[in-house]
């Protein structure tokens, strides 16, 4: 499992977890992301699946507990 916020994903570090950047577009807007700027987190779990947290949805104990599991890629 690995996570990176938004801000690092023009950077690429998707790539780390297998994921090229037309995927993370597709993930987003299969997440219902219109866009890049809602983006709070983007959580690739252990699974394969992918997690979107966007910037109006509120972070409790389950998003913080995805985030602790993993260092950002």
């Amino acid at each position: 499992m690995s996570w990176w916020p938004r801000a690092r994903s023009s950077g690429g570090s998707y790539g780390r977890c297998g994921l090229t950047e037309p995927d993370l577009y597709v993930i987003l807007r299969q997440h219902g992301v219109a866009s890049l700027s809602s983006v709070r987190y983007v959580i690739f779990e252990s699974k394969g699946a992918v997690s979107v947290v966007t910037r109006n949805h509120p972070v409790g104990d389950v998003t913080h507990h995805g985030l602790r599991q993993a260092p950002p890629a």
